[in-house]
């Protein structure tokens, strides 16, 4: 009867040699497990018969233990992994123990789920920070004038509209009444005096916040002018110190190297930006007065923003390209790392499950050419852990989110080039739809930098 159950108890019976001479407490610390974990550098040899065992009180082992150690598969993992022996009777080598098993006791991400979430922060509490950023104002500042822009060419229109129709008749009637009384009346009976009157109003003051805002934000992007000519002189010395003291051949080498290239135009660009757009500040601050000047500055600022719009389109595509590679990359790796796990398991499923003695020694045998080629316990480690997966996942959702923010900053840029375009080349486009792309860079800017200021307070 002892004999059944042990073998009831599947891969129980190659333990049978070592339990049946085991007192009762021996026997509950090293209760044994269903599904062990194979040894793959050691061969294997098959079960040990039962006649060969050696006897003992068969009637001493626990079979109502043995039975319970089936019933949680956690405690069976832990019971394997503590075990001392192996398949094949014999002590357990310090890789096989540290092995990983195919069914982990605990998940990384499972355990990361059932943590509580921290609340998200407020679109106050972001507009809040936004503001307090150079680059928060300054995009702030673009949404607010060009959209005021676009208030004030409507509102010119329909007070020309207004004066035009009623223009033999803006006569303000008081009728019969006199005082207060006379003005009430005559806004009822004339109500586009009342249009025309707040039209006015809103006109002389929103041409000043607009005036305004184009001044304050040319003062946050002031004085970096000094700053991009030093570096622009350092480097320039460098290159001559080269052709000085390496020669002519080092120094053509060093000038491809170091001017031939798109971070050098970025900087002479936006060296020629920052000259004229200082300019006109210059002009708006009385500084400069010449009339001609003023018009020179204005084209070439123009022309500078044009082409640093196009390099920046170069930069961001070329980024976007790089970063969608990138993630390709680690997603062609994941799932190879997943297809290898998935084949870890049913190897290791398939030595685990309950055979018979032949069966057993038949598919326990490994041929020193198949050993050769297992994959070490370091390997399996690494393939079966979901560690690797979660932190290839997390790399995939950064680099989502930076894939994300370049395609934002192309149609930006786009809406950048659309608008100076029409400016570089007076082209004649109804001045709403020019300005709603000045509009649309602006707000596809401030979405990045409050997506920036969301992920922050976030993290903080």
């Amino acid at each position: 009867m002892t004999e059944d159950l042990i073998k009831e108890a599947g891969a129980l019976g190659v333990y049978a040699s070592h339990y049946l001479n085991l007192n009762d407490r021996d026997r509950a610390i090293h209760r044994p497990a269903r599904q062990t974990i194979p040894i793959l550098n050691t061969p294997t040899s098959p079960s040990p018969s039962p006649s060969i065992r050696r006897k003992g009180n068969p009637q001493s082992l626990d079979t109502s233990r043995l039975l319970r150690g089936q019933m949680s598969r956690s405690t069976m993992l832990i019971d394997a992994m503590n075990s001392p022996l192996s398949l094949n009777g014999s002590l357990r080598e310090d890789d096989e123990l540290t092995a990983i098993s195919a069914f982990p006791i605990s998940d990384p991400v499972l355990e990361a789920a059932d943590r509580s979430e921290l609340p998200a922060p407020s679109s106050f509490a972001i507009l809040m920070k936004l503001i307090e950023t150079l680059a928060g104002k300054d995009k702030l500042g673009k949404v607010v004038q060009y959209g005021l822009r676009i208030l004030l060419f409507y509102s010119k229109r329909s007070t020309s509209f207004l004066q035009r129709t009623h223009a033999e008749g803006l006569k303000f009637p008081t009728g019969d009444y006199k005082g207060i009384a006379g003005v009430i009346m005559g806004l009822i009976q004339r109500p586009e005096f009342v249009a025309l009157f707040l039209l006015k109003d809103f006109e002389t003051r929103a041409a000043g916040v607009v005036s305004g805002l184009s001044m304050y934000r040319q003062m946050l992007r002031c004085g970096k002018t000094p700053f991009r000519l030093v570096n622009l002189a350092y480097k320039l010395s460098a290159t001559a110190s080269v052709f000085a003291n390496k020669g002519v051949e080092k120094g053509i080498l060093n000038v491809r190297d170091k001017w031939f290239t798109p971070t050098t135009l970025s900087d002479l660009l936006s060296v020629y930006y920052s000259i004229f757009d200082e300019s006109l500040l210059l002009f708006k601050l009385g500084v400069f007065g010449d009339p001609r000047f003023r018009r020179f500055a204005v084209k070439h600022e123009a022309l500078a923003w044009y082409y640093n719009i196009i390099l920046g389109l170069y930069k961001s595509l070329s980024k976007l390209s790089t970063l969608k590679e990138s993630q390709n990359q680690i997603k062609i790796n994941q799932q190879v790392r997943q297809r290898a796990k998935a084949l870890m398991r049913n190897s290791v499923n398939a030595s685990s499950s309950p055979r018979s003695a032949v069966t057993s020694s038949y598919y326990n045998y490994q041929s020193p050419t198949l050993r050769a080629v297992s994959p070490s316990p370091s390997v399996r480690r690494g393939l079966l852990s979901s560690a690797a997966s979660t932190a290839a996942q997390e790399e995939i959702d950064e680099l989502g989110k930076q894939i994300k923010n370049e395609q934002i900053e192309i149609l930006k840029l786009l809406c950048d080039f659309v608008f100076d375009t029409i400016t570089v080349f007076e082209l004649k486009v109804y001045e709403p739809v020019h300005l709603s792309f000045g509009l649309g860079a602006g707000a596809l800017a401030m979405s990045k930098v409050w997506m920036q200021v969301k992920e922050d307070l976030q993290d903080s």
